[in-house]
């Protein structure tokens, strides 16, 4: 019974927690302006809460979580009573299975130490209504118990839908729907383990079946933390505001164009575009389907534009993709097999993606597949992708895509293609100078 309700002070404890949290939710829904601590941990919690899934119908979600929380505490509050009146009743059954007699009583009993029988119908009327009380109770207590199961198993299902749809869908962290979530699991927790498993005793079978079960989730966890963790510092870094372009000195000029570069538009042209990218990263994917329409409405023409390899280090296909499209650019190939790599971008992020379809992609360009083979495992392609990477940090760039615009006065380097859009569609930037 102690255990009972501790659980259930703990289950009260957590639905007031969720309370707050649905509360801070529903101000951000009505007054989105409001600073509640998200973009201090890399969210963007007004996107999220004021996006399609943020609503159910006219209902903001928010106020949908604060009902079920607010139920949860009320039927916790219920709980704590009637274990309260379920602890005093078996205490009562267990005083009224041994009452107490006085020693003329107890003498009374036994004669010539036999026992005499006595009338003590009382005593056995009050021993049967104290255990119809506690069965009463029980039943009581176990009705409560499954319909906090039920509940917090409906909202962790949900919560964590809304937690991937989040983060996967719209890109956007939101720490308190996370915090949410948690709590939500914790309960769910806890419930489980008041309506399935109080009093019971596992046997041998339940008891692998209920490790085996753990260790999958561990694993599961273990292979999708790295993923999300990812993901949500890539939605971070989207959420940021543009940051200023960054002056790069003149003297950077030789370094940022070598003669090995492959130009679209006219090579001579004085304006240059550079984007250092990775074929892996979903930023540098959108960038590249943009580039095209970048080129042919740049308010400075004529103006050309080059990509250089900047392979980050947690993407495990991004220097082999860059190897392969620098191979076929040895068969005059480069932008097919650039485009193509990015194309089929989300292929490389399946765990059964190979070398071999990589090289698919070059056989598809009808690319002479004995010199790609030679090229693609050649010092000469090897090195060009290290420059790159060399030339890309002492320049200062961290971040894929990033890009240069080079001025015959200027060079700029722009950490965004939004800070860089905002620069190409206004002529007088002081950028283009």
């Amino acid at each position: 019974m102690r255990m009972r309700s501790f659980s259930n002070m703990l289950t009260l404890v957590l639905a007031i927690a969720g309370c707050i949290v649905a509360i801070v939710l529903t101000y951000e829904e009505f007054h989105p302006q409001a600073e509640i601590g998200c973009s201090q941990l890399g969210g963007d919690c007004s996107k999220t809460i004021q996006s399609s899934f943020g609503h159910l119908g006219p209902i903001p979600t928010s106020v949908i979580g604060l009902g079920m929380y607010l139920t949860v505490a009320g039927l916790a509050w219920k709980r704590r009573s009637l274990l309260a009146a379920r602890r005093e009743a078996e205490l009562n059954r267990v005083a009224d299975s041994f009452p107490v007699t006085d020693d003329r009583e107890s003498e009374g009993l036994y004669a010539g130490g036999l026992p005499i029988a006595t009338e003590n119908t009382t005593e056995n009327h009050s021993v049967q209504a104290t255990s119809v009380t506690t069965v009463r109770l029980r039943s009581s207590i176990k009705r409560l118990d499954g319909a906090l199961w039920l509940i917090s198993t409906a909202a962790l299902c949900i919560s964590w839908w809304l937690q991937y749809s989040s983060v996967f869908t719209l890109c956007s962290f939101c720490p308190w729907c996370f915090g949410s979530a948690c709590i939500v699991t914790l309960l769910f927790l806890l419930t489980t383990n008041d309506f399935l498993l109080e009093g019971r005793k596992l046997d041998g079978e339940q008891k692998l079946l209920a490790i085996v079960s753990a260790f999958i989730v561990v694993c599961f966890l273990v292979v999708a933390t790295p993923v999300v963790v990812s993901r949500v510092i890539m939605c971070a870094r989207k959420n940021e505001p543009p940051k200023p372009p960054a002056e790069v000195p003149l003297d950077k000029r030789a370094l940022l164009m070598p003669d090995y570069l492959r130009w679209k538009g006219d090579p001579k042209a004085p304006y240059a575009l550079i984007e250092f990218a990775d074929y892996q990263c979903p930023h540098c994917k959108k960038a590249a389907d943009r580039m095209e329409q970048f080129i042919k409405n740049s308010p400075r023409k004529p103006i050309r534009f080059a990509f250089r390899n900047f392979p980050l280090d947690q993407h495990t296909w991004a220097r082999p993709a860059a190897l392969a499209a620098e191979a076929a650019g040895e068969q005059g190939k480069f932008w097919e097999m650039h485009d193509m790599i990015f194309k089929n971008q989300d292929a490389m992020e399946k765990p059964s993606f190979t070398k071999e379809e990589l090289d698919g992609y070059a056989e598809k360009l009808g690319l002479d597949m004995k010199k790609y083979d030679a090229d693609y495992n050649s010092a000469k392609v090897s090195d060009r992708i290290v420059n790159d990477l060399v030339a890309g940090k002492v320049t200062g760039l961290v971040y894929t895509p990033s890009f240069y615009l080079i001025t015959p006065n200027q060079i700029s380097l722009h950490t965004t293609i939004e800070g860089l859009e905002k620069v190409w569609k206004d002529p007088n930037s002081p950028y283009w100078k």
